[in-house]
């Protein structure tokens, strides 16, 4: 892992690059980072919120009995038997 916080690598067209360096509005190595870790937070709250709606989900299932065939019709194994 090479980690620099002076420099990182724009991967925007040469244009748009020449465009906000003349502007002077290329973001800085601490934006850029924050918008990594921002962009990493809102991936890792939409996986958690999925687990935990699957997990309510299957808490759901096996409270009010529901089992699964092995053709995916009724009482047959349980939900749990499945999964693990």
């Amino acid at each position: 892992l090479n980690f620099n916080p002076n420099r990182y690598v724009y991967s925007g067209s040469k244009e748009e690059k020449s465009r906000l360096i003349r502007e002077d509005k290329l973001p800085s190595t601490t934006t850029v980072i924050r918008s990594d870790l921002d962009a990493r937070d809102l991936y890792r709250n939409a996986v958690q919120t999925a687990l935990e709606d699957a997990c309510a989900e299957f808490a759901y299932l096996e409270r009010v009995g529901f089992v699964v065939d092995d053709d995916g019709g009724g009482s047959g194994s349980s939900v749990d038997d499945l999964v693990g």
